[in-house]
């Protein structure tokens, strides 16, 4: 892995949308980089286990600690 300082260049894409952004913003448990402190935030939620959105559906106790997750899962429940 690169530094924290810089993300690696990617040869094959010149659009990559972070290339050459600083990365700031570091995890104090396993030390990995990102460019925003949202990125951090949400990569935090792996280590502490948080999941603070539950399914509504009834009967469902499935928990997702990101709301883009909670949608797709419940999509399951949409669909016959």
């Amino acid at each position: 892995l690169p530094p924290c300082g810089t993300v690696a260049k990617i040869w094959h894409s010149a659009s990559t949308p972070n290339q050459g952004q600083r990365k700031r913003h570091i995890c104090a448990t396993c030390d990995r980089c990102f460019t925003t402190s949202g990125h951090l935030a949400r990569h935090s939620r792996v280590h502490t286990g948080e999941k603070n959105h539950k399914c509504p559906f009834p009967g469902c106790e499935t928990r997702c600690s990101r709301q883009d997750n909670l949608q797709q899962h419940y999509r399951i429940h949409l669909s016959p």
